[in-house]
Order: C-alpha cells, then structure tokens, then sequence
C-alpha cells in the first residue's frame, strides 16, 4: 500500500503526528545570530502542490544535518517542531515554520521533481528586465555564466564591509546582463562558480533584483537560490546550445566586449507615468525613484572631468535641484567627457556654449532618485539616474 502524506496545507500549529514529502527549493547559507551566540540556517520546502513552509536550523543541527536537504532532492521529514512564523524573523510569508532538531526523521526519496520545481517559477528574459528596474520583484534568471571578475571589498552607508563579486551572463541571444553577488555568496557560489567557469555553466537562480544604479545590474537578494547545472530540462537544452556555439562563446568572452563602457538606453515610460515636479517638493514622498521630463539648466559642471554636473530639472509645475555623475551628465551634454576634455583644454568655450544652449532648449526624460536630506524630512535631493530622449513629451503630465 502507498504511503500518504499529508500536505503542508493540512499540517497544524503544534501538531506532531505527521509525515509530509517535501522538495528542498532554498537553502541559504548559515548565519550568526542576532545575538551573537550561535547560528541559524533557512531552508524553504515545497510540496507536491506547489506549497511552501520555512524551515530553520539551529547550532549543531546545521552540522548534523549538512550532507541532508540537499537542494532540489525530495524527502520525507516527520516529528520536525511546527511554530508560528514570528513577524520580526519571517523568511517565508506562510503563517508557520519548521524546526529541524535531532528529533526530526528525514529520510530521501529516489524521485525526480525537478521539473515540477522548475514549473512554479516565472521566468524572465533580459530584454524584459527594464520593467521591473528598482522594484521589489522577485526575477528568475536562467542564464550561462561566462566570465567573473576579481572579488573586491567595498563599505557600506553603516560603516561594514562587503565583500562583492560580479558574474557575467549570458543569454541564447548573445545579450549580457551582470548580476553582482556578495558576502557568503561570494565565498560560497562564487567559488563553486569560478571552479567550473570556464565550462560555461547553466546557472538557474531565482528572487534577484534588477536595479538602475551605474546601467541595469542584476543583484542578488538574502533570500536568492543559485541553481547551478542543475538537469532540469531548461538547463540541458541550454546546455546543448553551449556545445554548439562553444567557438562563438569563447571568442565572445576572449574579446571582452561586454566589459566596454556603453550607454544605457531605457525606453521613457508612457506620459501617464511621469510625476510632475510639483509633486516632489515639500512633501514625503512614497518611493525612491521617479520619471521626470522637461528641459535640465546647469548650475555647475565639473570642467577638470566631465563627469560631475548640478543641474534645475524643470517642466510647467516647478523645478528642483539634482545632481548627475558619469554617463548621465554625458547624455546631458550631447557628447563625451573625453571630447569636452579635448575641446577646452586649449580654452576654446565656443562648442560648450552651444551645448549648454541645446540641453536648456531640449525636452527629455529623466530618471531620478530621491533620497531624504534627514529621516522623516519632506526635503530631498535628486540624482539622476538615466537621461533619454522623449518625442514631443507634456512635460508635467500625470494622469
């Protein structure tokens, strides 16, 4: 007689007697706690249904059970402690979670549900990704990593250091996209990666964010899952792909063209999507970033470089201070900094006045980040993110 099992749905708050099977579809890496006196490792399982719990890890149990879970195996587990999924230290959104302790009986199955795995996630392709630029999205990347480059240690706004790590991808189309990955993942997936890169690996990873700072970056999240050669059916088609283009691909990596500076071109929204300017002074404002189109006017440009300029961005409703650094101020000028360098080093101001004349004259779009003078203050400063032309904008229309 087939054993039963019951589903995660039917597993109540305090209860013991059950037995589910489950498919292990997140593990992160272990992390200190808060308090500092020990550790705790997450792990999201799902069931036959496509429902998922959370389950933790604790101390010791995060070295009893280190060759267990592995991700994408099946598994049935009973007598792990179910709780409420506390608020303050949720990982999943479910209402309950898991305990693995010593007491907990796992035990793997020789089955294969990758496929229904790989079902429950949305794909997304990388000329799909503008959309959902500094969102909370969750985006799944199925992708060829291709190439890396050398970790490196930043810090961060609270004074911690970060170590940061970037991964070159690859689609079938032969478009790139960098995802930049950091701390244990850098130690973790990074390594694991860089052992095999010169394979070509299929990476599935899924819960990355696409952000705009410096052009469109990949990024990874806490909570983001690196699935890496993993046979689900995708990643052999993919795969077969790499053998056949194997040439290609390495004179496409040996060449390096992905790693060339060039603009970044963003499709302006519709005219219902720009915020009057009006609407982003004096007030709290409810998100960080912001289409504008009007015409820029420069209050100062950094003449050493070309790469720094404060600009009024203004339309019909009003006008605001902003300030751009690197291609943005590019774009505003129309040229180069190296071409402004070469123009007035010898102090000829002639092309540069008319410069300045046709970026006042000319109504285009600008993507804008607002960042708060002082917590809970309605003033702010502007950076502008990306600048590109709109024809025949309504500068200030927002329905």
């Amino acid at each position: 007689m087939e054993e039963q099992y019951q589903l995660l749905s039917e597993i109540i708050f305090n209860n013991q007697k059950w037995k589910a099977k489950v498919i292990v579809v997140e593990k992160q890496s272990p992390k200190p706690s808060r308090q500092g006196n020990g550790r705790y490792q997450h792990l999201m399982l799902m069931d036959t249904q496509g429902s998922t719990i959370q389950a933790s890890l604790y101390d010791s149990n995060i070295t009893a059970f280190e060759d267990q879970l592995v991700l994408g195996k099946t598994y049935t587990i009973s007598k792990a402690y179910v709780k409420n999924n506390m608020t303050n230290y949720r990982y999943s959104t479910g209402s309950l979670q898991w305990t693995i302790s010593g007491e907990t009986r796992i035990e793997e199955l020789n089955e294969d549900n990758l496929e229904f795995v790989f079902s429950t996630y949305q794909l997304t392709q990388f000329h799909e990704l503008e959309q959902y630029m500094d969102t909370d999205a969750d985006l799944n990347i199925l992708a060829v990593a291709v190439d890396m480059t050398p970790k490196r240690l930043i810090q961060s706004k609270d004074g911690n250091q970060i170590w940061l790590q970037d991964i070159i991808l690859l689609d079938m189309n032969f478009k790139t996209m960098v995802l930049t990955l950091w701390n244990s993942f850098v130690d973790r997936e990074c390594l694991l990666i860089a052992n095999i890169i010169d394979k070509k690996p299929v990476i599935f990873t899924t819960r990355l964010k696409i952000t705009s700072l410096f052009g469109l970056k990949l990024s990874m999240k806490v909570h983001s899952t690196f699935f890496i050669n993993t046979p689900f059916n995708s990643v052999k088609q993919m795969t077969e792909w790499i053998r056949t283009n194997f040439i290609k691909i390495d004179d496409f990596v040996f060449k390096k063209s992905y790693m060339n500076k060039s603009p970044t071109n963003l499709s302006p929204p519709v005219r219902s999507k720009f915020t009057p300017i009006q609407n982003l002074q004096e007030r709290l404002l409810t998100r960080q970033f912001y289409w504008v189109n009007g015409t820029a006017t420069t209050d100062k440009i950094d003449s050493k470089s070309w790469t720094r300029a404060y600009v009024q961005l203004s339309d019909v409703t009003g006008s605001i201070s902003a300030n751009a650094i690197g291609e943005p101020v590019e774009k505003l000028l129309f040229t180069t900094s190296e071409s402004l360098m070469e123009e007035t080093k010898f102090g000829s101001k002639t092309n540069f006045e008319a410069t300045i004349k046709k970026m006042q004259d000319t109504e285009r779009a600008f993507y804008s980040k607002a960042l708060q003078n002082e917590p809970n203050s309605s003033s702010y400063k502007f950076d502008i993110i990306f600048v590109t032309d709109f024809d025949h904008p309504s500068p200030g229309q927002e329905i």
